[in-house]
């Protein structure tokens, strides 16, 4: 009996220690989500992955733009509000998914059914969003390999200057089980230095505070 009671704490006490490994590696991970640019799944500074600013020559041009999901665990649904910051500078939209689901969605600013967050709509007024998810209800195809690719939005650049890209993690997660799902914080999300730069985070911040 005693033996059985000390493998019986070793067991609890290793699924609790896991689970902290876990949480720790998600919460301690650069980022879980971000749009890309150039094909390499990854959003560095470089890249321009979360915007730039166009020139006059570019007006009219359509350019394409990942959503990409990585260092999370297999998951059977999806669900991405991102926005950019200046929405004039965006005209037409199109996007196509990458991953099945049974139920695949996609909504403009002008059709969105979530709430944006008020950190967005505060420190970019002129903001456009869009909404995107796709969930697979069978639960028996998970998306396994990361970084994952879930869909593709092509846009036409309608003026000149900066489209700069912003990930609403508030209203972005994925779904891990039937029963269970990763919601994201704001540290969780590929990161456009120079639209941080032009919102007043001072006055972002106050309304955490």
């Amino acid at each position: 009996m005693r033996g059985r009671s000390y493998v019986k704490r070793f067991a609890v006490g290793a699924a609790a220690m896991l689970f902290l490994l876990l949480a720790f590696s998600f919460a301690a991970a650069e980022r879980f989500v971000g749009l890309d640019m150039n094909g390499d799944l990854d959003c560095e500074y470089g890249d321009f992955d979360m915007g730039r600013t166009y020139l006059v020559g570019e007006v009219g041009t359509q350019v394409t733009v990942d959503l990409f999901f990585d260092e999370v665990p297999p998951f059977y649904g999806y669900g991405c509000t991102f926005c950019v910051a200046e929405g004039g500078n965006v005209g037409t939209a199109t996007w196509v998914h990458s991953v099945a689901g049974g139920n695949q969605t996609f909504c403009s600013d002008t059709s969105l059914t979530v709430t944006v967050s008020e950190w967005i709509t505060v420190g970019y007024p002129n903001y456009k969003c869009w909404a995107v998810n796709a969930y697979d209800f069978t639960f028996q195809d998970p998306v396994t390999t990361f970084p994952a690719k879930v869909g593709s939005l092509t846009f036409t650049v309608a003026a000149e200057g900066p489209i700069l890209w912003i990930i609403d993690a508030g209203n972005t997660g994925v779904q891990t089980t039937q029963f269970s799902s990763i919601e994201f914080e704001q540290g969780m999300t590929c990161q456009n230095y120079a639209s941080t730069e032009e919102a007043s985070w001072g006055s972002v911040k106050q309304l955490f505070r």
